[in-house]
Order: structure tokens, then sequence, then C-alpha cells
């Protein structure tokens, strides 16, 4: 009967491991979903900066253009002015 006591102790030992391991690995598995999770919310808001920064440059370009635009037509128009 000693020798059941000290199986079922040793028994038991190990299910205690074995499920403290099961539950690290568990929480290891969270922790990797959640850091995949994390990189894809980071790679979107990069995407999303790169297109906002696309736009904004375009939009820069435009003023500049039509900046360059206007001080051309107020060059041509000061001579008449002075007229």
């Amino acid at each position: 009967m000693d020798l059941d006591i000290s199986l079922l102790e040793r028994l038991g030992g190990w299910v205690a491991v074995l499920a403290m391991v099961r539950w690290m690995m568990a929480r290891q598995d969270r922790m990797l979903d959640n850091q995949d999770k994390a990189v894809t919310a980071l790679q979107s808001s990069i995407d999303t900066f790169r297109a906002f920064q696309a736009t904004e440059e375009d939009v820069h370009e435009r003023l500049e253009r039509t900046q360059a635009e206007i001080l051309d037509e107020v060059r041509s128009l000061k001579p008449t002015l002075h007229s």
C-alpha cells in the first residue's frame, strides 16, 4: 500500500508539472498571437501614414504650382499697373 501512495504522489507531481507546462505554453501562444496582431496593426498604421504622406506631398506640389502661376500672373500685370 505504501508503494501505491508513492506512485500516486509521483503521478500527481507529474500531473502538476504537465499542467503548469501546458498553462505556460498557452500563455506563450496568446502572447505570440497578440504580438502578431500588434505587428499587423503597426503595419496598417505605417501604410496609412504613407498614403497620407503621399497625398500631402501631392497637395503641396499643387499648391506650389498654383502659387507660381499666381506670381507669374502678378508679375505680368505689374508693368501694366504702373502705366
